[in-house]
This record gives C-alpha cells, sequence and structure tokens, in this order.
C-alpha cells in the first residue's frame, strides 16, 4: 500500500521523519520490529485498546442483564401484589417483608427490602381505592335497580360472572386466568367477597357513609386461596400467620 493512499496512512507531512522515505507499511513495520522499545510499545497501546473494547462490551452486557432483573423484579413485585390483594385486603409488617423477600430472592434483612415493602404497600394501596371506587358505583346502580332494600335473591343475581370479575379487574391482572378459571371453588369465593363488599356498600350509602374500610373486614372468604400467579409466591405465603404478627 502507498504511503500516500488516503485510505491507508496519512500524509507525508504527518508521518515521522525515519518513515518519510518507506514505500509501503510493510517497511514501516519491519523498521518498528527491528526497534524493540517501540515495538513493545506498539504492543501495549494495541493491547490497551483491545482491553477497552472488550470492558465496554462487558460493561454492556452486565448492564443489560442488571435491567433485564429490574424489570423481572418490578413484574413480580406488581403481579404477587395484585394476588395478595385477592386474598387479604390487611397487612403487616411480617407479611410485607416475607413477600418482599420472596420478590428479591433475598433474606429480610437486606437493604432493598424496605423499598420493595414500601412498593408493595403502595400498589395495595391504590388497589383498596380503585376496587373501593368500582364498588361504589356499582352499589349506587344495585339502588337504583332495587332501592335500598338488600336481598340475597337480588344481591346474587346483580353480581353476575361479568359484574365480580369487572370489579376486580385490577387484582385480577396478576392472576393466571387459566388456572382461576379451571377452580371453580376460588372464582365462587371471590364473588362471594364481591358480594359482601357489595352489601357493604349499599348499606353504607343508605346510611349517607362510606364503606372504604369495611373490605378488610372480609379476609375469612379470600384467605385461604391458593391464587395462581406465574411467580407462585403469594400463594406459597402463609398469610393467616404473618398477619397474625400484627
Amino acid at each position: 500500500t502507498s504511503l500516500t493512499s488516503p485510505t491507508s496512512s496519512p500524509p507525508s507531512s504527518e508521518l515521522p521523519q525515519e518513515f518519510t522515505y518507506m514505500k509501503n507499511e510493510y517497511e514501516i513495520a519491519a523498521w518498528v520490529s527491528d526497534h524493540k522499545r517501540i515495538l513493545d510499545l506498539a504492543i501495549s497501546i494495541r493491547k490497551a485498546k483491545r482491553q477497552k473494547i472488550d470492558n465496554d462490551s462487558e460493561d454492556d452486557d452486565i448492564g443489560k442483564i442488571i435491567g433485564s432483573n429490574r424489570r423481572e423484579i418490578e413484574d413480580r413485585l406488581y403481579v404477587e401484589a395484585r394476588a395478595l390483594f385477592l386474598r387479604t385486603r390487611n397487612t403487616s409488617a411480617e407479611l410485607l417483608e416475607q413477600m418482599a423477600s420472596e420478590i428479591l430472592n433475598k433474606k429480610t434483612s437486606h437493604p432493598e427490602i424496605p423499598d420493595v415493602v414500601e412498593k408493595i404497600s403502595n400498589v395495595l394501596s391504590n388497589l383498596r381505592y380503585q376496587v373501593n371506587k368500582q364498588l361504589k358505583r356499582r352499589a349506587e346502580e344495585y339502588r337504583e335497580r332495587y332501592g335500598d332494600e338488600i336481598s340475597h335473591s337480588n344481591l346474587s343475581g346483580f353480581v353476575d360472572d361479568y359484574v365480580w370479575r369487572n370489579i376486580l379487574r385490577l387484582p385480577l391482572l396478576g392472576v393466571v386466568k387459566m388456572d382461576l378459571n379451571k377452580d371453580r371453588a376460588m372464582c365462587e369465593n371471590l364473588r362471594k367477597f364481591v358480594i359482601k363488599a357489595l352489601e357493604k356498600w349499599i348499606i353504607a350509602l343508605t346510611s349517607g357513609k362510606d364503606a372504604k374500610s369495611d373490605m378488610k373486614r372480609l379476609d375469612a372468604i379470600t384467605l385461604e386461596l391458593p391464587i395462581p400467579t406465574k411467580y407462585s409466591i403469594t400463594s406459597r405465603l402463609a398469610v393467616r400467620q404473618l398477619l397474625l404478627c400484627r
């Protein structure tokens, strides 16, 4: 290759004086090989550049792994918090810490646990708010249709399969639907919970009050349900025992 080739070497004015009269890269390489210090330096520079490329690539790989792990942890958190809501509307520090430990797959003493506990608590609070809003809306619909009289027949007819699933739409996002639908007893218990919670709201609205905290008194219907999720964390938790630690 000619030294004046625009694609291979810099102009002769930019070359070291020793290389000015050399005709090609081979002659330059031969000259460098005869000068050990320069050759060693060139080899060291080459190794350093290659190491930097390798390190940058490794950092990118580590970053991708960390990012992937974080996304999975976030997914676990939201999936399992929704499933936990279907089992209980109550919490305890011990329950939240144990759940965070399972989500992170780390001991409850791990420094990341408090942050995950707070996020789980926030998800549960939002679910209580959203589900109560749906219950209130349906209670108002019921009163428009049947008045203030509460009968099991009317409530049972009003809360059909569509209604209870619609009221629990957000927490049901964390559930493996195929497994849930196969378990008729579990579906019926969730429907019973909705019927009871709706009844509380109808009574409250009739007397000009609200029933926001009443769903916390209905855990007996759902506490032992093994809510199916893709991570199977909530279904393994000893929720009753952990709640008793309050």
